[in-house]
């Protein structure tokens, strides 16, 4: 007979590794199933040639780890398995938009040379810069408790009474950390300020706080970033938040900004977290694609989860099933014919299947990697790297001009001007690229997964397929970033480009969403995937879902997998 496992789990991304990593060393028989010939989801390292000049790698897809929860990092022995993160400092720079007559916008560690900077443009806006940290500070102390669990769910009956206490205990510490300032910040606010902040559109936040556009606009990218949300829309001050949570920047030095490179490209964390699932007695397979999951019929609901069915057609017994999958691809894709007959006798999945089929999976991001020749030139003409090469480089100088783009993609058009956020980790890892080029990664926001067809009216995701369409995104992108850098372009010597359709086929990502569901208001804490449903156990007994699509969202942070792995132990007593 084939052998039973405790725990099966589709997919390989660094969540899915990381509920590994914690189901087996709980002493559980854990299998990992991925599709690609390598283990990571988004968090991959891959190499590219280019004749006469050597190797490159790209952090294809995620390229930053600073989300990564530092217990994780603890309890796995990541770094004694490979990972080193590199911060940042400066940790974002803004070229002016009159090149020569102003110096750039630079954010630093260090708060009096920041201060010195943003004077520049604004000496009230260097006065209300600390403070504005520290508030968000505040609200990051409000939001950490609340990572590492299940989020406090009344209408899920599965929660044990042990999980309750839990979450209650996360949600004292929560609203500890919302009345309480940061020690000697010399910031005040309430806890409703912080409160205020989760539904505040991110405009509205950023123009109390400054006067200056070109600060409003670098602050206001960090609201934006995986979503199809304008910054003046409400929830958007949430994505701000969300985006500078991290507290991996501890294995990093300590300076800079939350987000940290991974040497050796974002590989190196799903390198790490796989070691450490093995180390503790986990399976991992690659280039084993499951075509589906299996239920059978018992259990209390009528049915449950008894493993998957690989490409080809063989069959994975498992006690229990946990998904890396967003939650579309779980429920739609991969429970279907006799199967969802089945799944649809379990009480509450019909009115739970409507729930995800509606699930908003908006997002508008794209990725460009690019080997390049040397450095991009924005006007001091060093071919070291400088302050300006070592952090988040930012081309936009008005919120006005990140609304447009917008506005613009919402009806199904490429911007005219995207929203572009270039990162060049060689500048500050010399191990991804051959001595003297570089790697160059352009993150892109508001690209509409479904373009407007003009001649009918109609909008569909198959005008990527039309080589036009992808040459005429990737000029815009690049012209942009020549109208900082010129020569930029001549300087390129290989390049991917991954639109948002790219992203679903390399990736599996519905929709080309990064964070397998927008984090959108009625999407976070106990309405992640879906009210009820919280705590990681799905309708179907012995099915649970370990990815972004889970509490709380999407990011390198490893907090899905974590949480989903404790809610099967517990649920297997172990």
């Amino acid at each position: 007979m084939a052998r039973l496992r405790d725990v099966v789990i589709v997919g390989g991304g660094h969540n899915a590794l990381t509920c590994a990593a914690y189901l087996a060393r709980g002493g559980l028989d854990v299998l990992v199933l991925e599709r690609r010939g390598l283990v990571g989801g988004c968090a991959v390292t891959e190499s590219v040639h280019v004749d006469d000049v050597g190797d490159f790698k790209f952090s294809r897809a995620s390229y930053l780890a600073g989300l990564l929860r530092p217990h994780i990092v603890e309890e796995l022995g990541l770094v004694d398995r490979g990972l080193r993160l590199i911060g940042r400092d400066p940790y974002s720079y803004t070229p002016s938009s009159k090149p020569g007559a102003q110096p750039g916008l630079t954010l630093w560690s260090d708060a009096q040379k920041t201060r010195a900077s943003i004077a520049g443009f604004s000496s009230r806006d260097a006065e209300n810069f600390e403070r504005y940290e520290a508030f968000l500070d505040q609200a990051k102390s409000a939001i950490v408790p609340l990572l590492d669990g299940a989020p406090p769910d009344l209408l899920d009956s599965r929660a044990t009474a042990s999980e309750r206490w839990e979450a209650a205990k996360r949600i004292v510490r929560s609203a500890r950390g919302a009345m309480t300032s940061p020690s000697g910040s010399g910031h005040r606010s309430s806890a409703l300020d912080v409160a205020r902040l989760f539904t505040c559109p991110a405009t509205v936040l950023l123009d109390e706080w400054f006067e200056s556009e070109v600060l409003k606009a670098t602050l206001c990218t960090d609201a934006i970033i995986g979503s199809m949300t304008a910054p003046s829309q409400p929830g958007s001050g949430y994505v701000l938040l969300h985006h500078v949570m991290g507290e991996a920047l501890n294995y990093a030095g300590g300076q800079g900004s939350p987000w940290c490179y991974a040497e050796g490209g974002m590989g190196r964390v799903s390198g790490a977290l796989a070691a450490a699932a093995e180390e503790a007695g986990a399976e991992i397979r690659t280039e084993a694609e499951v075509d589906h999951i299996l239920l059978e019929e018992g259990g209390a609901g009528g049915a449950r989860a008894a493993g998957v069915v690989l490409e080809g057609g063989e069959e994975v017994r498992a006690r229990a099933v946990c998904s890396g999958c967003d939650p579309h691809t779980t429920f739609i894709k991969l429970i279907r014919g006799k199967n969802r007959s089945r799944a649809m006798g379990v009480e509450g999945y019909s009115k739970f299947e409507d729930s995800i089929r509606r699930l908003d999976f908006s997002s508008g991001a794209a990725k460009i990697n690019l080997a390049v020749s040397r450095l991009p030139d924005f006007g001091f003409g060093s071919s070291e790297p400088g302050p300006e090469h070592m952090g988040t480089i930012h081309f936009e100088h008005s919120q006005r001009e990140l609304d447009l783009a917008w506005q613009q993609s919402s009806v199904g058009l490429l911007p005219m001007q995207p929203v572009i956020e270039m990162t060049i980790p060689s500048s500050a890892d010399k191990t991804i690229a051959p001595p003297g080029s570089h790697v160059v990664q352009l993150f892109v926001q508001y690209i509409p997964y479904e373009l407007l067809n003009t001649s009918d009216g109609t909008r569909t995701s198959d005008l990527w397929q039309d080589p036009q369409v992808k040459r005429t995104f990737v000029n815009r992108v690049l012209d942009r970033v020549e109208k900082f850098c010129p020569g930029f372009k001549e300087s390129i010597l290989k390049m991917d480009v991954l639109s948002p359709r790219d992203l679903e086929t390399v990736f599996g990502l519905h929709k080309g969403n990064i964070f397998h569901g927008a984090l959108s208001l009625h999407q976070l804490f106990h309405q992640r995937p879906v009210p009820g449903f919280s705590s990681y156990e799905m309708p179907i007994p012995d099915l649970f879902l370990c990815g972004s699509g889970a509490h709380p969202g999407g990011g390198v942070s490893g907090a899905p997998g974590y949480n989903c792995a404790q809610t099967v132990l517990t649920r297997m007593n172990r």
